[in-house]
């Protein structure tokens, strides 16, 4: 069986790859932005403003352009695995490989080496915890289940959308158990559980982030539009005059101290107009009943929620190098490897059909999952963010990518099996 750790030109292709992307950002400037330092302070149970995977390696790592190579490592570790994982079984390991590594290089993941943000590590969690999946569904184990979990508790507490992920699968895995009721499902259940809850304590305790990004959702979305404006105000949102004037932000001196010290904005963050109009009133009720009040509008209100769901597919799934974040770098290459997201969706669904024909039924199950659940995350993104929808959904677009490509890719495992197989019949 091909071992790709044992094999120099696999080894070639991890340094080629770690070279290209090292000649992207390495000796470029990086770039820090308002949420840059909500990242520098580590808490485990969401008291600051950020979750804790990237802050942690963020305060163990002081200085800027160590953290730029500390990307460029991580993103190469990943990417590596994930070769070696989707190559190992195929019969041209090789060119999988590369073609693995090659889609790793496209701009919309490399070029946020340079950005001090979750981003770059946030992709690189997701392609390890993608790996680990695929590595443990095809050879389960112990370790393999140990190192899928590790991997997706790192990879759904790097940012609050992405504990979507998290819960769906606990759930997932609760409903499994009542229908198997072992102890190994019992245990491995109760694990599940107790890092949901984790993640639960630490969703609630970002109480100041969370309110932000309420207050920008009603900027956006709500205040400007006269129907859901007055379906928030019917339903208790409290209501003034000075509300519907033109919505931008403010400085903190602007808010009175009284609010302010309600309020407790994230460190760095500017306050949406909207803060000050509203007042203390306005604060209550978004602590209290915002986000309950917005998740019934949103359940009672299905074709707005789709309209906008489709109407931001375009520029969040789809994102152009230049949508997103204003960085100085080199990734000028293969910017053809992100073609729009509904190619890659249509050819990952007619390689699933592929394998169902074929009868390997694992990638299809893999896909249609992923597409699933990827479908729940991406609206959680979209619907709960009020600003810059492509940097903030480009985790979930990649992966739609790379789920698709490697269920392509499995079909090259597919039929090295069934040439195998016919083979030693013929020799038998």
């Amino acid at each position: 069986m091909f071992q790709p750790h044992k094999s120099r030109p696999w080894w070639i292709l991890v340094a080629v790859y770690f070279s290209l992307r090292a000649l992207s950002s390495l000796g470029r400037e990086s770039s820090r932005f308002a949420d840059t330092f909500g990242f520098f302070n580590v808490d485990y149970f969401g008291r600051e403003s950020r979750l804790w995977p990237v802050s942690v390696i963020y305060s163990a790592i002081t200085n800027d352009t160590a953290r730029v190579a500390v990307h460029i490592f991580i993103g190469t570790i990943a990417w590596a695995f994930l070769a070696h994982v989707i190559a190992r079984k195929s019969r041209y390991p090789h060119l999988v490989s590369a073609i693995v590594f090659a889609f790793g290089l496209t701009p919309q993941i490399v070029r946020f080496d340079l950005a001090i943000l979750s981003e770059s590590i946030g992709l690189s969690l997701l392609v390890i915890f993608i790996a680990t999946s695929l590595q443990f569904l095809t050879n389960p184990s112990r370790f393999n289940l140990g190192l899928w979990v590790v991997a997706l508790t790192c990879f759904s507490m790097t940012r609050t959308s992405q504990l979507i992920v998290l819960f769906s699968i606990t759930a997932f895995v609760l409903l499994r158990l009542i229908q198997k009721r072992s102890r190994s499902s019992l245990i491995f259940a109760s694990c599940l559980t107790v890092i949901s809850l984790w993640g639960a304590l630490q969703l609630h305790n970002n109480r100041s982030m969370s309110e932000l990004n309420f207050y920008t959702v009603l900027q956006e979305r709500v205040i400007e539009d006269d129907k859901r404006f007055d379906w928030f105000v019917a339903e208790g949102m409290p209501f003034t005059n000075d509300l519907r004037q033109p919505l931008a932000y403010d400085n903190l001196s602007d808010l009175p101290g009284e609010l302010l010290d309600y309020i407790q904005l994230p460190i760095a963050q500017l306050p949406p107009t909207l803060m000050r109009l509203g007042g203390l009133p306005l604060a209550e009720w978004v602590r209290n009943d915002g986000w309950t009040t917005y998740a019934r509008y949103l359940v009672t209100h299905p074709s707005d929620t789709w309209s906008r769901l489709s109407t931001l597919s375009g520029p969040t799934l789809n994102p152009l190098d230049r949508d997103l974040l204003p960085i100085d770098s080199r990734s000028t290459f293969l910017k053809i490897g992100f073609l729009p997201w509904q190619w890659w969706l249509i050819g990952g669904f007619l390689a699933a059909l592929l394998h169902i024909r074929f009868g390997q039924r694992f990638y299809s199950r893999f896909f249609i999952w992923s597409m699933l659940s990827a479908f729940v995350w991406y609206s959680g993104v979209v619907l709960t963010s009020g600003i810059e929808h492509p940097r903030h959904a480009i985790t979930v677009s990649v992966a739609i990518r790379l789920v698709s490509l490697l269920t392509i890719l499995g079909l090259l495992e597919r039929v090295s099996n069934a040439t195998t197989t016919e083979d030693e019949t013929v020799i038998r």
